[in-house]
This record gives C-alpha cells, sequence and structure tokens, in this order.
C-alpha cells in the first residue's frame, strides 16, 4: 500500500571491510520498534555487510557506517536519506538505535523469537464478509480493495496498482500474510456486527466506505475547468460522460476516463490515476489528482 498498506523500509548498503565487519558484530539482533512494537528488525553482520531484515514485510536492507555508530541510508527516502544511530548501555553493550526522520527509537530485545501464526480452517465464502472498499482514516485520498482471491484476501492499491496478496485468518477477524507474518490485518465490526474496518501492521487504520451512487444530473456538477497550484500553465478540463468523468489535459488535449470509486474519488485502475473531489459547501472548488497535485477551480 502506499506510504505505509502504507510502510516503513529504511535501505542501507555495504560496508567494506573484514575488520569492519567483525566490529558489527556487536551490532547483530533484534530490535523493536517503540512506537509500535509490530515492527521488528534483525541486523545480521554477514561477509562485508551488516544485513537488516524487517520482519513484518519481508524486505531486507544494508548499512553504510558514517562516523562511530552512527549510519546513512544510500536511498532517498520521502524526507531524504535515514540516519541510524546506535548506543551502548553502561555495561558498552549495543541496545539502542535511533532512527531518523520520523521513525524514533529501537531498542534491543533480548532472546526474541517470532511469533508462529496458524492458518485457521476456512473457505473463500467466509472470507466474502472482509471484502469491499477501505479508505485510510489518516489520509482519506488513500483506498484499496480487498478481494477473495484462492481462499485468501488480496489487498489492491488503489494509487499505484500495487497488490499483497495470501493473507489468511489465524482466528476470527484476524490475517496474516502467509510469506510475511508480521504484516497482520486486525478486522473489527460495527454494532450491526458487519465488519466495517481493520488496523494493517498495528498501526493503519481503514474503514470501509460504500459503492458510489452518483447520478447524471450529480456528475454534471463536477464539470468545469481547474488550474494546477504548482504550475498555473497547466489546466484540465473535468467532463462527465454517462457513469464516469473525463479528465481533458488541456495543454496536450489528452483525454482519461475515470470511474467512480466512492461519490467523490475516481479512478482509472490500468493506468493508476486517481483523483479525489473537493467539495466546499456542496461546490466542487478544487480537485487533487495523482493524489498530490491541486487544481483550483477557474470556471
Amino acid at each position: 500500500m502506499k506510504n505505509s498498506i502504507l510502510f516503513f523500509v529504511f535501505f542501507l548498503p555495504a560496508l567494506h571491510s573484514i575488520g569492519q565487519e567483525k566490529k558489527w558484530h556487536e551490532l547483530e539482533g533484534y530490535f523493536q520498534s517503540q512506537s509500535n512494537k509490530d515492527l521488528v528488525v534483525q541486523f545480521i553482520a554477514q561477509d562485508s555487510i551488516v544485513f537488516a531484515k524487517l520482519l513484518w514485510n519481508g524486505g531486507s536492507a544494508h548499512l553504510l557506517p558514517d562516523t562511530g555508530l552512527a549510519f546513512v541510508s544510500r536511498e532517498q527516502g520521502e524526507n531524504g536519506p535515514l540516519h541510524l544511530v546506535f548506543h551502548r548501555e553502561p555495561s558498552g553493550a549495543v541496545n539502542q538505535v535511533d532512527v531518523s526522520p520520523d521513525n524514533g527509537l529501537w531498542v534491543r530485545v533480548p532472546n526474541y523469537k517470532p511469533a508462529v501464526l496458524q492458518e485457521m480452517a476456512h473457505t473463500p465464502e467466509q472470507l466474502q464478509k472482509f471484502a469491499g472498499l477501505y479508505q485510510l482514516k489518516e489520509d482519506n485520498a488513500q483506498y484499496v480493495q480487498l478481494t477473495v482471491d484462492n481462499n485468501s484476501l488480496t489487498i489492491h492499491q488503489q494509487w499505484d496498482g500495487g497488490t499483497r496478496e495470501n493473507f489468511v485468518p489465524s482466528a476470527e477477524g484476524k490475517f496474516f500474510e502467509k510469506d510475511f507474518p508480521r504484516f497482520t490485518l486486525d478486522f473489527s465490526q460495527d454494532q450491526q456486527g458487519r465488519y466495517n474496518q481493520f488496523l494493517a501492521l498495528g498501526r493503519d487504520h481503514w474503514v470501509r466506505v460504500e459503492k458510489p451512487t452518483l447520478s447524471a444530473a450529480q456528475l454534471k456538477t463536477y464539470e468545469g475547468k481547474f488550474r494546477s497550484q504548482e504550475d498555473p500553465d497547466n489546466m484540465v478540463q473535468l467532463i462527465a460522460a454517462d457513469k464516469s468523468l473525463i479528465v481533458k489535459e488541456l495543454w496536450n488535449k489528452k483525454e482519461i476516463t475515470l470511474e467512480p470509486v466512492t461519490n467523490t474519488y475516481f479512478n482509472n485502475g490500468q493506468r493508476s490515476f486517481p483523483l479525489q473531489i473537493i467539495l466546499e459547501s456542496g461546490k466542487v472548488n478544487q480537485i487533487i489528482i495523482l493524489g498530490n497535485q491541486s487544481f483550483v477551480r477557474i470556471e
């Protein structure tokens, strides 16, 4: 899922000498995020690198030393490279690591044993009650579609077309990804007993949304021309067409047909082209294209 189905990954490149390899053995072990106890990373000194295994999603990474026990990531995150600083306790053992920006303190977990989850007996029909469209509570421009495939759940990320597969139940309303059991989905019910939301990885809150009920007349009210707030030379026109919206890029006359996902969120799944309608007092004064490009109405 984006950002987060959105999910914390850090990339850490190669070390350069056998001497360093021996030195970095003291970093080996399991470290747990203090802001989300479901996130655990394992550091391993291997050949001339420090290898990081992200136990919640199966990712891997490598560390490049900076100075002392400080490291910096080679790849750029959303806010630039990540910086990691390991710390020693009074005995001299390495027991903590700070990850910045925004990933906080991680603490060594002695004798850590990964959780072993068992798949409970179930049928595809029993999984259908979890299928549907869900919106990220922390960012209402993000949606995922859950479907039942081969007696498991699949997550379809609406913003980029990505998927995560093979989520199976360990108990009623609790799922884990078969290949990476730390990736969990915990569903909860509304007062009518309907599963209407879930937590991914114990932190990302997704809420079920209903199918669109737009009439042709309502779609017509979305029509208009909109100008980019970042580049005033870029303008688009929204055109209602049957039960769809057409985005016409006025700088090149290209047209993209979008299907309604909700009453205010549209997407072209094949091209991973989402559009969000921003209503103000019942009127469309702004639209968000591709998740982060803002256009304001000009007529």
